[in-house]
């Protein structure tokens, strides 16, 4: 395995990567030995503070495996508690917005954020799941079910190894948001070495403020990653929101018709203490006084209560509002309830934000600021120095220098409306003009994103059972392509040029639709194309064979895939010819006896060095080009990365439109720097039934429900792509590659789709091949009609008949 925490193309040295590599063996080794101990204890203390069994299986890695059979791509977003997610709303909105495609799943850390995430942000996130503990088995479980392309973590979030796995499998990392608080940074700046390690695997790193900034660099952040972004809170709710109450609240504050309601938010350890005396100063100016207290943490509600009660004023509780009695003032409210604060600062005349007197470092001033309520706060507000300090330079926030200070501060501003007023707005006004963090955020997301080119990781028990075959596989290949470059393996030659197509991995990368693009437009530029195919599939694989395009051909005679060409090839290359053979000098000269071609396209002949070619086409799926970066069997790789240094142009296949060339561009400038690279996707023209032939269009089938079915080297592609044509798809089955049909299996496969609702089969072309020798289908069966779309193909035909054309006398 190799750990690589580093963004591609950032220039990183190897003493970092050397760094992150030991990091990675300490922390798990450490983590690994102390996890029979801590495990127990955490799942104890986990179901204490309020997880569920089910919250805590999902820490243990068991998110539901459905979400990584979406063809959709996704993202990781973690948030470790309420304030984090609140915060992040908007961000998720813009990142919704700007990829309305994406699949979001959100893991939060806590019981209470996970009910308030629920709730925020349940409409925008596919799933929310509670976040896995920091082991490398729990944390690559979630990775392999829920195979995010981006991963992007709110504030402080730094788990070792949810970063760790982001770069084994080279899923770019983000954080946004990012703050390190002042307790916070001498820890990371102590641990430098080990801190560097993990934040130089993020690709970004967007700072709530220059001195955050400065912060992340000093905990060994990379320069070139950490920027400012801004604050998220500056982008929460709508200044014209209107509070939404509960009815029995609401109707408790209008009987106590308070001449000043003020409400103290996120009040912490021996505040309350502190605030009591304040409140009782403030209720001898302003007789008519409520004042809601809201604890930081449910645990404290009966503590706050304890001091509350035994205060001297009038005492109620959230939780048990007196009916239809009308309130004695001056009084104090105990806010035992969740998520109904930021609703009471918009009816408020004065906040007071805890935090801020007992050292803890404050709390966020802004959901009253927000209201353009004035705001007061105690002489600690390191967490927020920047909010603060920007408050205070405009006038908008009010700060005391201690308990003593804050019944008088109260007192003035309770009996000056117009004071009150120009703080509230002054703050407002300062808020607006922070706006924008989220989105901007959103943006860097989605660009990310767009440019991630991930790799799957394999278990942890394959790669050990599984990674010395590999590796043996991986010397072999490139052993023999070496032996092959030097000359000690000799090539044989062909008379015409011959142009090789091929990949790195097993399975469908496109290479048949290819083949047939390529061959139809040098057809029409009049070259005379014969292609050269093994015929897998085909009852008598050692015999030989060539077919044109007027042929009957049958997939048990030549291959299915031969025979789609074929069948193809009578419309739009009339020409050209197959030849099938596993020797394909041997067929190319079987094929010769008839009339030379003008070349040869060699069908998947990247590895076939027996053959001398003249230019070698390789082609990578741009949803899994080099599978999971391992070679046979533990991975797809048929041989190394490396070998494709010895492409003359590359091909990424399936690629969606606004995609970034990116991560795999440079994985492919690292093996070959210059190698010219297009593009090409896939493109649904039509059906065709598969019993008559009748053409059709996919309007005839829609809305109807359909079983789609296939035996490709990689069904997920035809099923995203039956899903981007808008068939109602309502079952799925895939089979092994080139699958020949029985009559038995696909009458049971038709009793299987009538029981889900199908009113009709859906399956690919080269599928429809192998249905031949189906007398008769149990129902209306389609095959889907594609057409490759090459960009810049024109450029593409010009480099391949460049070099045809003074070979072939022309």
């Amino acid at each position: 395995m190799t750990l690589r925490l580093e963004s591609p193309g950032e220039g990183n040295s190897d003493g970092r990567a050397i760094n992150g590599r030991l990091a990675w063996l300490a922390y798990n080794a450490l983590t690994t030995l102390a996890s029979p101990l801590a495990i127990p204890y955490w799942i104890v203390r986990s179901l204490a503070k309020g997880h569920s069994w089910r919250d805590v299986l999902e820490s243990l890695g068991w998110v539901d495996r459905s979400w990584g059979q979406s063809e959709r791509e996704a993202v990781w977003f973690h948030a470790v508690s309420v304030g984090e997610v609140q915060s992040s709303v908007p961000f998720l909105e813009h990142l919704r917005a700007a990829r309305p495609g994406l699949a979001i799943y959100v893991s939060v850390r806590t019981a209470t954020g996970l009910r308030v995430a629920r709730k925020a942000v349940g409409a925008t996130a596919e799933g929310i799941f509670c976040a896995p503990i920091d082991l490398a088995w729990a944390v690559g479980r979630v990775y392999r079910r829920v195979r995010p392309r981006l991963l992007v973590v709110a504030e402080t979030e730094i788990w070792p190894n949810v970063f760790f796995q982001a770069a084994r499998r080279q899923v770019p990392a983000m954080i946004v948001n990012g703050r390190i608080s002042d307790r916070a940074i001498p820890r990371y700046r102590r641990l430098r070495l080990f801190f560097g390690a993990v934040l130089g695997s993020s690709r970004l790193i967007l700072a709530q403020s220059g001195l955050d900034r400065r912060r992340y660099l000093l905990a060994g952040g990379r320069p070139g990653a950490v920027r400012v972004g801004g604050n998220f809170k500056y982008d929460l709710g709508d200044d014209g929101e209107k509070p939404r109450l509960a009815g029995d609240l609401a109707a408790f504050i209008d009987r106590a018709s308070p001449g000043t309601l003020l409400v103290a938010g996120s009040t912490r350890a021996g505040e309350e203490e502190a605030l009591m005396p304040a409140l009782r100063e403030l209720a001898e100016s302003a007789r008519n006084m409520l004042a809601v207290v809201a604890p930081r943490h449910p645990r404290r509600f009966e503590e706050a209560w304890r001091v509350i009660s035994s205060s001297g004023l009038g005492a109620y509780r959230r939780t048990k509002l007196p009916v239809g009695e009308t309130p004695l003032l001056p009084a104090v409210l105990l806010l035992d309830s969740l998520g109904e604060l930021r609703h009471l600062y918009a009816r408020a005349d004065l906040a007071f934000l805890g935090g801020s007197l007992n050292g803890w470092g404050g709390h966020n001033v802004l959901e009253p600021v927000r209201y353009a309520k004035p705001v007061v706060v105690g002489p600690h507000m390191q967490n927020f120095r920047e909010i603060a300090a920007d408050l205070l330079a405009a006038g908008g926030l009010v700060q005391v220098e201690g308990p003593e200070d804050l019944g008088r501060t109260l007192a003035a501003l309770a009996g000056d409306d117009a004071k009150r007023r120009t703080i509230g707005m002054a703050a407002r006004s300062l808020a607006k003009s922070k706006r924008g963090a989220s989105q901007l955020a959103a943006e860097q997301a989605a660009l990310t994103l767009r440019d991630s080119c991930p790799m799957p990781a394999p278990p942890a028990l394959a790669a050990v059972c599984l990674g010395l075959p590999s590796a043996g596989w991986a010397a072999v290949a490139r052993l023999r392509r070496a032996a092959h470059r030097r000359g000690l393996l000799r090539a044989r030659c062909l008379e015409r040029p011959v142009v090789s197509i091929g990949n790195l991995t097993v399975g469908g990368t496109g290479k048949t639709p290819t083949v047939e693009w390529l061959t139809a437009h040098l057809d029409r530029r009049g070259f005379r194309v014969a292609v050269l195919t093994r015929g897998h599939g085909r009852d008598r694989p050692g015999t030989m064979r060539v077919i044109g395009a007027s042929d009957d051909a049958k997939p048990t005679d030549c291959g299915d895939e031969p025979a789609m060409l074929a069948r193809r090839f009578a419309s739009v290359a009339p020409s050209a010819r197959i030849a099938i053979g596993a020797d394909r000098r041997a067929a190319a000269r079987l094929l010769d006896a008839d009339g030379p071609a003008d070349c040869y396209l060699l069908d998947d002949g990247f590895q076939h060095m027996r053959l001398e070619r003249s230019l070698d086409i390789v082609l990578l799926d741009s949803t899994q080009p080099f599978g999971n970066g391992h070679c046979l069997p533990l991975g797809r790789l048929r041989e190394p990365v490396s070998s494709l240094r010895d492409a003359d142009i590359v091909i990424v296949t399936r690629c969606r439109r606004g995609r970034l060339a990116g991560d795999l561009d440079r994985h492919i400038r690292r093996a070959n720097p210059s190698a010219p690279i297009f593009r090409s996707r896939m493109a649904v023209t039509g059906l065709y039934e598969v019993s008559t032939g009748v053409r059709a269009t996919t309007g005839d089938l829609a809305g109807t429900p359909v079983a789609t079915f296939c035996g490709i080297g990689n069904p997920a592609a035809f099923r995203a792509q039956v899903r981007r044509a808008g068939f109602r798809v309502v079952m799925e089955r895939a089979y092994s590659d080139h699958h020949r049909y029985g009559r038995r299996e696909v009458e049971n496969l038709g009793a299987s789709a009538r029981q889900a609702g199908a009113a009709a089969l859906l399956t690919t072309a080269k599928d429809a091949m192998n249905l031949a020798g189906v007398a008769a289908l149990p129902m209306p069966t389609f095959a889907l009609e594609i057409e490759l779309r090459v960009d810049r193909g024109e450029r593409l035909l010009e480099v391949v008949s460049g070099l045809l054309e003074p070979a072939s006398g022309r």
